[in-house]
């Protein structure tokens, strides 16, 4: 009797331990695909976080290169190219050396003081402006070849204010259609101005390579002459 029961036993350990044997290989079966899915969905996270809104411009290192005349893109990388802060053609600022009064310069009878004497220098196409106060003593103007009749303007404008025209101005220019323009512009600020026009035109010839230079004398409107060889000047640093 007892060893039926023992046999009995043995039996039923031996069939649950069958039935349980799938049981837990199905279920390591599942928990490795489980994993396998988890590992595949942190893939593709990682993945999406890489990826940028704009798309990847492509690339064919085949393409034929751009025609003349065709601009082509920068990359997104690429700074644009700011030119450094310039004085802009024919703006006038005061000259740093009354004795050197260069292209779009002026200085005022003020920085000159009564009795001075100023000088305009490198002249080669350009035009000079001298106003006289009631001293003589001199505004000086180098205007830009082409800008006489807004700059005179200008400059009449500046020394008018300033009530230092009272004796008149003299005008240099190399032709009739320059000095022409620059007297208009002045009587547009002060129809009653005097002209001293006694030789009021210089002969620049740009073959000769020669500059001229107009020095004020005190006391009156005569103006001292001289030419000289061009010599380049230094580029202004900025």
């Amino acid at each position: 009797m007892v060893s039926v029961k023992k046999l009995l036993v043995a039996t039923s350990l031996l069939l649950s331990k069958v039935a349980a044997t799938p049981f837990l290989a199905s279920t390591r079966s599942v928990a490795a695909a489980e994993v396998r899915a988890i590992n595949d969905f942190a893939i593709e996270s990682r993945n999406l976080n890489d990826v940028s809104d704009k798309p990847e411009p492509a690339t064919n290192p085949d393409a034929p290169p751009p025609r003349l005349g065709q601009q082509q893109e920068k990359p997104a990388t690429c700074r644009r190219w700011k030119p450094r802060s310039l004085v802009r053609r024919g703006q006038l600022k005061l000259a740093k050396d009354k004795d050197n009064i260069l292209e779009n310069e002026y200085i005022t009878a003020y920085h000159v003081g009564k009795g001075g004497t100023a000088s305009v220098t490198d002249l080669s196409g350009c035009t000079a402006l001298f106003f006289y106060d009631k001293y003589w003593t001199p505004s000086v103007y180098h205007i830009f070849s082409g800008e006489e009749l807004e700059r005179s303007q200008e400059a009449a404008t500046m020394v008018n204010d300033a009530g230092r025209d009272t004796n008149g101005v003299t005008i240099k220019a190399d032709s009739e259609i320059k000095y022409n323009r620059a007297k208009e512009g002045i009587k547009r600020v002060n129809s009653d101005i005097e002209f001293h026009e006694t030789k009021k035109l210089y002969h620049y010839n740009p073959k000769s390579g020669k500059r001229f230079r107009f020095t004020t004398k005190p006391g009156g409107e005569d103006l001292e002459e001289q030419q000289y060889d061009y010599c380049p000047r230094e580029p202004e640093k900025f």
